[in-house]
C-alpha cells in the first residue's frame, strides 16, 4: 500500500511538521508553520502532477500520431488518453511499483546529462581542431560508463536474477521484470547508438577518418577545422 511504499506515508506528514520547526526560527508558531507547509507540498504536489499528466498527455499523442483510424482517435482524444494516465499512475502508486520506475528514471535523467556532455563535445569537435575535449570528453566518458553499468545491473542483477531467478514474481511479476529489462536494455541501446554517432562525428572533425564534417553542419571545405582561436 501507499503507507508502506518506501514510507511515504510518513514522510508526507514529517515534511509539514519539519517545515514548521524549520519556520520557528523566523517567529513564526508552529501550529500555523506546519500547515502552511503541507500547503506548500499539497501545492506542489498538485502543480507537479499536473506537468506530468500533460506531458504525458502530449507524449501519448505524439506516439498516435496524425489519427487514421478510430483506434487512433480515441487515442489522440484528450480525456482518453488523460485517464490512460491517471489510472496508470494511480496503479503504480497504490501498488508501490513506482520505485521500480524510480531507478529507470534515474538512469534516463543521467543518459540525459550524458548527451548533453555529448552534444558539446560534438560541438567543440566541429567548431576547431584546436580546442581540447578533454573538459567535457572526460566528464562524458564517466557518465556514460557508470549510467550504463548500473542499469545492466539493475537489469541482470536486481531482476533478473534477485526478483525472477531467484524468488518466486508470479505471472505479473515476469510481466512487469520483462517490462523492466526490456527497459533497461533499450536506454542501453539508445546510449551506444548515440556514442557511436558521437564518435563517429568526432573522428569525421579532426580528421581522423572519413570525410571532414562542416562546422555549420553544410557542406565541409577547405578551411573547415583549421581555425584557430583568433576566429
Amino acid at each position: 500500500g501507499i503507507a508502506g511504499a518506501g514510507g511515504i506515508g510518513t514522510a508526507l506528514p514529517n515534511f509539514a511538521t519539519g517545515g514548521g520547526v524549520i519556520l520557528t526560527a523566523f517567529g513564526l508558531p508552529e501550529s500555523y508553520g506546519a500547515p502552511f507547509m503541507a500547503l506548500v507540498l499539497a501545492s506542489f504536489l498538485l502543480t507537479s502532477m499536473d506537468t506530468a499528466v500533460r506531458l504525458s498527455r502530449y507524449m501519448v499523442e505524439e506516439l498516435v500520431g496524425t489519427p487514421q483510424t478510430s483506434i487512433e482517435e480515441y487515442g489522440a482524444n484528450r480525456y482518453v488518453n488523460t485517464s490512460v494516465v491517471v489510472i496508470a499512475a494511480f496503479v503504480l502508486l497504490g501498488t508501490g511499483s513506482w520505485e521500480d520506475l524510480w531507478l529507470l528514471f534515474g538512469g534516463a535523467n543521467q543518459l540525459l546529462a550524458g548527451l548533453a556532455l555529448l552534444t558539446g563535445t560534438v560541438w567543440l569537435a566541429n567548431w576547431n581542431r584546436s580546442k581540447q575535449l578533454i573538459s567535457t570528453g572526460v566528464p562524458l566518458a564517466l557518465m556514460a560508463f557508470i549510467t550504463v553499468l548500473g542499469l545492466l545491473w539493475v537489469a541482470f542483477y536486481q531482476v533478473l536474477y534477485i526478483r525472477l531467478l531467484s524468488g518466486d514474481p508470479g505471472m505479473w511479476g515476469w510481466i512487469s521484470g520483462g517490462g523492466q529489462i526490456a527497459i533497461n536494455l533499450t536506454l542501453i541501446g539508445l546510449a551506444l547508438s548515440l556514442l557511436w554517432m558521437g564518435y563517429g562525428n568526432i573522428r569525421s572533425s579532426r580528421g581522423l577518418g572519413g570525410e571532414a564534417v562542416a562546422a555549420d553542419g553544410g557542406e565541409p571545405s577547405a578551411d573547415d577545422g583549421k581555425r584557430t582561436d583568433d576566429d
